[in-house]
């Protein structure tokens, strides 16, 4: 009977400080689940992404769902920086892999996208209307 009682009061604790991690507003990414609250992390979030191409390179800066994107030729920036709020769609394996759509990419189409890890993501790959592009963490 102990053993019960002790084992029901483990989980109540458990899943508290589950349900308090899960906490706030829209797809920030600062507890351990990430601000949506939906059981996934924001792995986009307070990081800046990177693909380069010879001398075209282009960085999305994620921070507070808010998005970046700038571009470069010959490491000269080029007119057309935008920023936008994005937000993350069909997010499985805790945030891994699902969809982003923000104005600053795809024309503001939602864009399928894959990270490599979800512990420390080094990579995310992005698809654009049949072309896949890898981002690379700066």
């Amino acid at each position: 009977m102990k053993k019960k009682i002790i084992f029901g009061c483990l989980f109540i604790i458990a899943i508290s400080i589950i349900f308090s991690a899960c906490g706030g507003g829209g797809g920030g990414g600062s507890s351990i689940f990430g601000a949506s609250g939906l059981g996934y992390t924001d792995l986009f979030n307070n990081h800046v992404w990177e693909y380069v191409n010879g001398s075209f390179k282009i960085t999305l800066s994620c921070d507070n769902s808010k998005m970046t994107c700038k571009f470069f030729i010959d490491g000269v920036e080029q007119p057309g920086t935008t920023t936008s709020s994005y937000e993350l769609k069909d997010v499985k394996e805790l945030g891994k892999t699902g969809k982003i759509k923000c104005q600053c990419i795809n024309s503001g189409a939602e864009t399928e996208f894959a990270f490599n890890k979800l512990i420390a993501p080094e990579t995310v790959t992005m698809n654009f209307n049949g072309t896949s592009i890898t981002f690379t963490k700066k």
